[in-house]
Parts: structure tokens; C-alpha cells; sequence
């Protein structure tokens, strides 16, 4: 305990305080649009499923880039990594292991939301349950092992942090051609929203095809992560 207590302390305040951040400004922009609805003369109905559908983007949308560049930040961002190096316990280790406690914390977030929402009545996903945790637990992996991945591949977390924003923001502006082809559709990762009524997917019987991709890929960019986290070069970059 003592050991997590320490790494807790380590990974900081930022790094545990950033999806919460996230919740609090999705909660506060659909908290208006709902009041906004109600405040032009719209219906209660309308305005609780403004906010229903604003809760339902920061599962999906909202919470797993936000986790994705917490943890590219995470793997390349210890400023005293030659003195880890020579430690007892290895790098990889010590890293792993924090990634882990982010992992576990952003899920925790994410599985607390979706139960407020289902308690207040505020759940919209068509997905009948327990696959309907699929909706933000395999984007979140995804963007956790792909952001390290990218950082020890890139050796930026920065640019790690860019590539993972290019492809929130492509997928969300090209989401009809991917969704067209047959292929892409399966790793498109925000394919839940579009099932909604009204959606560019209402009939996607691929969603849980789609879902499991996810996961896979996230395994694989893991285990990548994993092996380059044991390689001094690819830590230490041009020193090493």
C-alpha cells in the first residue's frame, strides 16, 4: 500500500484530476444547453434529452482523449528517467505500473458517470446491458495504449498528444466516409453516438464487432508500449 501510495503521489494531482475536469465541463455545458432548451420555450422532454445525449459524448467523446494524453504524458514525462534506470526496480516497472493506476482511475470515472446517469434517468444508449459498457470502456483503452504507444514511439508526448488530437477531430469531421467503408467502420471509435436515432448509423449491427476491434487493438498497443519501455534507446532517445 505504501508502494501506491507513493506512485499515487508521483503520477499527481494533474494527472488524477484531468477526467474529473473533463466531467465538470460536459456536465456544465449540457447543464446549459438544457437550460437554454427550457429558457426559449422548448420542452422539459427535449431539454432532458439535450443533456442525456451531452452525457452520453463525455463517455464516449469526451473522457477517453482526455485519459489518452494523460497517459502519453505519463510515460515520457519523468524528468529524472536516467536515475530510474539505474534503480533496483526496473523503469518499465515502475511506469507500467502507474499506467495501470491511470487506467484504473479513468475507468473508475467512467463507470461512476454511467451509473449516475442510469440512476437519475439520464441514460440514452440503445446497447442492451452488460455490452453497454463497451460504449466508453473500449475507446478509453484504446486511447490510453494508443497515446503510449505514440509517445515512446514518437519520443514526444507532445506530438504523441497531437496525433492523438487529429484523430478525435478527423473522426468526428470525416465520420460519413468512414462509416461508408466497410472496413474503417469497425475501428471507428465514437460508432455509439451514431446508432442514436438519427445517427449515420442507426441499424449498425457491426457494434460489437467494432467494440472488440477496439479492444484488440489496445492489447497490441500495450504490448508494444510494454516492449519499448524496456529499451534504453527508445527511453533515452539520442543519450542513449
Amino acid at each position: 500500500m505504501s508502494r501506491l501510495y507513493y506512485e499515487a503521489r508521483a503520477l499527481g494531482a494533474r494527472t488524477f484530476g484531468l477526467p474529473l475536469l473533463a466531467v465538470a465541463i460536459f456536465v456544465g455545458v449540457s447543464w446549459l444547453a438544457a437550460y437554454d432548451v427550457q429558457a426559449t420555450g422548448g420542452t422539459a422532454t427535449r431539454a432532458h434529452g439535450d443533456a442525456a445525449l451531452g452525457l452520453l459524448f463525455l463517455l464516449e467523446f469526451g473522457l477517453p482523449p482526455v485519459a489518452g494524453i494523460a497517459a502519453a504524458y505519463l510515460v515520457s514525462g519523468n524528468p529524472a528517467i536516467e536515475l530510474h534506470l539505474s534503480l533496483k526496480r526496473s523503469y518499465a516497472a515502475t511506469t507500467l505500473l502507474r499506467l495501470g493506476m491511470l487506467t484504473l482511475w479513468a475507468i473508475a470515472v467512467c463507470a461512476v458517470t454511467s451509473a449516475v446517469m442510469r440512476q437519475t434517468g439520464y441514460w440514452l444508449a440503445p446497447q442492451p446491458t452488460p455490452l453497454d459498457q463497451l460504449i466508453w470502456l473500449a475507446p478509453l483503452l484504446w486511447f490510453i495504449s494508443a497515446g503510449a504507444m505514440l509517445s515512446l514511439l514518437l519520443r514526444s508526448r507532445v506530438a504523441a498528444g497531437a496525433v492523438l488530437g487529429m484523430i478525435w477531430l478527423g473522426e468526428l469531421f470525416f465520420r460519413g466516409q468512414i462509416l461508408e467503408n466497410i472496413y474503417l467502420r469497425n475501428v471507428y471509435l465514437f460508432l455509439t453516438l451514431e446508432t442514436l436515432p438519427g445517427g449515420s448509423a442507426p441499424d449498425a449491427v457491426y457494434w460489437t464487432q467494432s467494440r472488440l476491434t477496439l479492444l484488440a487493438m489496445a492489447a497490441a498497443f500495450f504490448l508494444i508500449a510494454a516492449a519499448l519501455l524496456r529499451r534504453n534507446e527508445a527511453l533515452l532517445g539520442h543519450e542513449a
